[in-house]
């Protein structure tokens, strides 16, 4: 999601061009309906009030946005629809230049998110859906999502995560293996060293992943896996334990049976 906050400040920059750097080419720019052209190449077509862009119209962005709604004190206000450069959509709610409310951003990747905003980030109550079709409901602040357990408790997934591998009893006091980072776009890597039973060499290994994560349950898919095997990509499941706030491994193909996990995630 970092491309939404890039083109978010972008926007919020060409949307506010002063006033004395515009030319009125057609109708009345001051309190009616006009036309304006921009020193930045901006061009505005729609509503003024007192000489600022106030009431409906569209602006077409020197960069190759488009956008088409609401007016404010000269800023996108209220409901409106933006179509970027990259091809990636919004519509509904802005608030000073930013989205802000509930709305709807398309990308062409083909994910989309429908939920809530603030200051042009997605923050509230969302529905995330992945190209493959796959949902994630929950809650987002300031563009990363954030889980309710159902046992109570909050987890905050992004950021890094310490990866353990231990036999029963587990103990807490052990390094651990490797680490686990999740961005907000529902991307991450793992990073852990590989030990060859066969040579004895150690090195360093980085693997790829995406995740989501429901309620109490984490889904880790690794794409490399199935291109490495040849077969069915079936994703990792965790579970959050909201008492030590730890995910455990839900099945595991091998390793001690129990309450406790042979594999753990930590922050």
């Amino acid at each position: 999601m970092k491309l939404i906050l890039t083109l978010t400040l972008a926007i919020g920059i060409a949307a506010f061009p002063a006033e004395s750097y515009a030319q009125c080419k057609s109708g009345n720019c001051m309190d009616g309906r006009g036309e304006m052209l921009f020193s930045t190449g901006d061009a505005y077509n729609g509503q003024f009030r007192k000489g600022t862009m106030n009431g409906t119209g569209e602006m077409i962005f020197k960069t190759g946005d488009r956008y088409k709604g609401g007016w404010r004190d000269g800023k996108m206000n209220g409901l409106g629809s933006m179509l970027f450069a990259t091809g990636d959509t919004y519509k509904g709610m802005w608030k000073a230049g930013l989205m802000d409310g509930h709305g709807v951003m398309v990308w062409k990747s083909g994910e989309k998110y429908e939920g809530g905003w603030k200051n042009g980030t997605m923050h509230g109550q969302g529905v995330l859906t992945v190209k493959e079709g796959t949902r994630t409901r929950g809650r987002w602040e300031n563009g990363a999502p954030v889980s309710a357990p159902a046992k109570g408790g909050g987890v905050k997934m992004t950021g890094v995560w310490k990866f353990f591998c231990q036999d029963s009893p587990f103990d807490a006091t052990k390094k651990p293996l490797g680490t686990m980072t999740f961005g907000a776009d529902n991307k991450g890597v793992w990073r852990y060293k590989h030990h060859s039973s066969e040579t004895g060499d150690v090195k360093n290994v980085s693997e790829p992943f995406t995740w989501i994560l429901s309620g109490s349950e984490l889904l880790l898919t690794f794409p490399n896996r199935a291109t490495a095997e040849k077969g069915p990509n079936e994703p990792d499941k965790y579970l959050y334990d909201a008492k030590t706030r730890v995910f455990n491994k839900a099945k595991e193909e091998f390793g001690p049976a129990g309450l406790v996990s042979r594999f753990q995630l930590r922050k």
